[in-house]
């Protein structure tokens, strides 16, 4: 069976942005699926695109194999299967013992699995399939590298219809649904006065959390102080250099050295695109101590906690690059030191495959960005009435670009949103007015040094009820 040639092919790969986000990767060449084994193919009603044999791809083979182990004698199967299926760092994560008590999980409730169809959206390194089992039907989510099309990763859930979320619907029911996605959940929604801000609600919000790129907020501080004072204009030209180019996602990383750009535009790329390399110009144009003195003028009550400021170059070398004993030396090292060390980075560039294997929080707590709700309330309050300063109505536009959640233009005229993520950080950051005039801040920070953030949607909901709690309030 062939599938439809004017279908696009889409495979979740991990791309940074913030700093680490799942993307869709997509190509437009078609496949002719082969069943890699005969005896898989079933007769059933097909779902519109999808294939009822297994497609002879990596993914499809280790496919076969997991339905024919788990089929079979799973006490037979011993670490050495594992590790001819199993890409090593999946095996190290997880670990031997943990996946064959999965595999053998699934055959003692399930057992025997009869293959029912793959997705449409599968590709060579990734796919969904359906499968009937004797108590229920199950769907298997499996990738493999791209490389040696080993498993990197596999997931067994059973197809039944979710239950009915919770409504969200009062200020304590949000916290807790936050609660229940990170335990270490922080919340403020204020309502904002020129530069102060007054709870209507709020979690934690005097914790200092990791931001990851919402930290970049604090680099448009110091932009709009330059730009004010006169030190830059917003038509300034920013050069593009190679030693200044970070990891994607963003268009700066893609220009060749030499390109130029007016200021106000890569400030845009920087909030609107979380261009990492945009940051990380802006941040050597303006100055890394200058970024760093804008902190307390913008109501950060901690400032040394992001001395020296980092640029996104050093925090994904720290995350991928450097070994434990470099991390320890420079966490031991005084502030002049720390800015030795970084300065001998500089030649140093991060590999974008070496950031296959990072899934899990690495050292969030000690190698960040970090800001409290409070703090972030302040700063948004602080840009806010910039923009509002003659000559700073660009301000205003880089600040709006991106409004994070489709909310209603007419119940809220400005919004200006910025958020970042990596593996254990999330961070969600606006500062809203509605059609009466009133200025109001929200941010939700979720910080698990133990694990990545898994619902995300759970997240986005939890955002949705607050501006809907916020569209009626006095």
């Amino acid at each position: 069976m062939k599938r439809d040639p004017s279908r696009r092919r889409c495979s979740w790969r991990p791309f940074i942005t913030g700093l680490l986000l799942l993307i869709p990767a997509c190509s437009d060449q078609d496949d002719t699926v082969q069943p890699s084994n005969p005896d898989l193919e079933v007769n059933g009603e097909l779902h519109a695109g999808s294939t009822t044999v297994l497609p002879n791809t990596p993914v499809g083979r280790q496919l076969a194999w997991v339905i024919e182990a788990v089929n079979g004698e799973v006490s037979r199967l011993g670490h050495g299967e594992l590790d001819a299926h199993f890409d090593p760092n999946f095996l190290r994560v997880r670990g031997h013992d943990q996946v064959l008590e999965q595999l053998a999980s699934t055959a003692r409730d399930d057992a025997p699995l009869t293959f029912r169809e793959v997705s449409p959206d599968t590709s060579p390194e990734s796919a969904l399939a359906l499968v009937d089992g004797a108590r229920t039907q199950l769907t298997i989510g499996m990738n493999v590298g791209a490389d040696h099309g080993k498993i990197t990763g596999l997931e067994f859930r059973p197809l039944v219809p979710p239950p009915e979320p919770e409504p969200l619907d009062s200020w304590q029911a949000v916290t807790a649904a936050l609660q229940g996605i990170t335990p270490g959940a922080q919340l403020l929604v204020a309502e904002v006065t020129g530069e102060t801000c007054q709870p209507l609600h709020e979690h934690a919000a005097e914790q200092a959390l990791a931001l990851s790129s919402t930290a970049s907020l604090y680099v448009v501080a110091e932009l709009a102080r330059q730009v004010e004072a006169g030190t830059l204009a917003w038509s300034s030209p920013v050069t593009v250099q190679s030693q200044l180019k970070s990891l994607p996602p963003g268009e700066l990383e893609t220009l060749p050295a030499g390109t130029e750009l007016e200021l106000w535009a890569v400030a845009d790329k920087m909030l609107a695109q979380s261009d990492n390399s945009a940051a990380d110009h802006l941040i050597t144009l303006l100055g890394r101590e200058n970024v760093e003195g804008v902190l307390p003028a913008a109501g950060h009550a901690a400032p040394q906690l992001n001395v020296p400021f980092l640029t996104t170059r050093e925090l994904f070398l720290f995350r991928l690059e450097l070994s434990e004993p470099e991390l320890d030396a420079y966490l031991d090292m005084a502030v002049p030191q720390r800015r030795a060390f970084l300065a001998g980075l500089s030649e140093r560039m991060p590999l974008l495959e070496s950031a296959r294997d990072w899934f899990m929080p690495r050292r969030i707590q000690e190698l960040e960005w970090f800001a409290s709700a409070q703090d972030l309330c302040r700063l948004m309050a602080h840009l806010r009435t910039r923009s509002e300063a003659p000559g700073m109505g660009r301000l205003a536009d880089v600040l709006s670009q991106d409004p994070g959640l489709p909310l209603d233009p007419a119940e809220f005229p400005f919004v200006s949103f910025k958020g970042g993520s990596e593996p254990g950080v999330l961070n969600l950051t606006w500062l809203v007015e509605r059609a009466d005039g009133k200025r109001l801040f929200v941010t939700i920070g979720l910080n698990n040094p133990a694990s990545p953030i898994l619902n995300v949607a759970g997240v986005f909901r939890a955002a949705s009820a607050i501006f809907e709690l916020l569209r009626n309030h006095p």
